[in-house]
Formats: structure tokens, sequence, C-alpha cells
């Protein structure tokens, strides 16, 4: 099933927006942390063991690991995964340079991912600014034929549509077309 990703704008007060961006900046922490002990492990050993079970290991050792949602640690910790899997490939196939994937820089706050019901909005009013995605699976709709349209574009009847099942369809573009004159006046 495809997903689409839906954005909407967050206005929290400013005790939960310092909440949240300590919990983004954790997951900096943490992201970075694994990253820096991983490559540590490949200049020792010459081989990197990207398994849940190393990860999870190196995790209990991070300080900023048991600050912000578990299962969000867990997200971060397969984004480091998938990112090592990533440059694994594409060194195999030699389309990379580079030694390892990158650290996020210092002021950065990585996305917090939360799973189904990982928090709960409450209240009615809120300030600050913080952007929350909501990614979805969608069932894809069925095609509902094969109709074709002819579209005509003009200046003063800026659309004129025909549609195969002999419908026709015109949009007048007068209205827009005097605002065009009003401000080349103006």
């Amino acid at each position: 099933m495809p997903l689409i990703t839906l954005k909407a704008q967050i206005h929290s007060d400013p005790q939960t927006e310092s909440v949240l961006k300590d919990a983004m900046f954790c997951a900096t922490k943490v992201y970075n942390g694994l990253l820096w002990y991983l490559r540590k492990e490949h200049k020792e050993t010459g081989r990197v063991d990207i398994s849940r079970k190393n990860l999870n290991r190196i995790l209990k050792e991070l300080p900023r690991a048991k600050g912000y949602y578990s299962m969000s640690v867990q997200l971060t910790r397969d984004e480091v995964r998938e990112a090592y899997k990533s440059f694994f490939a594409l060194k195999k196939e030699g389309l990379t340079q580079h030694e390892a994937p990158g650290f996020r820089r210092k002021g950065y706050f990585s996305p917090l991912k939360y799973v189904q019901s990982g928090f709960k909005v409450e209240g009615d009013k809120y300030s600050g600014r913080i952007e929350a995605r909501l990614v979805v699976e969608v069932k894809v709709r069925e095609n509902n034929g094969m109709g074709k349209v002819a579209v005509d574009l003009g200046e003063t009847v800026l659309i004129a549509c025909a549609f195969d099942d002999g419908t026709v369809m015109l949009y007048s573009g007068r209205f827009l077309k005097s605002v065009r004159r009003y401000w080349q006046k103006v």
C-alpha cells in the first residue's frame, strides 16, 4: 500500500515545547552516539556489526537513550541500521567514496518518530511552532475508466473542457484578467 504524509503545525505551550525539543536533542545524541561507536568498532576491527543485539548493547551505554520514549529510541536505532545498510550497498556497487554515514550537526533536532498511540494532544489552546507529520497507508483507488477530455487554454475563456461523454465546461478568465489589469495600473 502506498504511504501519504500529512503535515500539520502544532502550537504548544513553552513547557511542552521544551520537553519535545529535549526529546529531539536526545534523539540526535543517540543517533550520533550509535554512529560514533560503530565507527570506533570499524577502526578497531575493520568490521561493523549492525545487528539489533549489538546496537541495543550500545544503547545501554548511551546516557541520553533514556531521555525519550523507548519506541522512538528503537526507531532511531533502526534509522542508523538502515543508514549503514544503504552505505554498504552503495559501497559494494562502488557508488560512494565516504567512510561511513555522517553525524548530525550539533544544534540539529532529530525528528521524533512515534508508532500508533505514541502521544496524545490535550486541550485546545497552544502557542509556539512545531511541525507534526503523520504517515498513513492508504488503499489504492481503482481507475474509474479510461475517459478522455480535451482542454483548451485561452485568455477570455480561461479553460474550455470537452469530455468524451459530451459534457462541456467553460471557466471564464475575465475576472483574473481584470485583476491583472488593475495591478498593472497600480
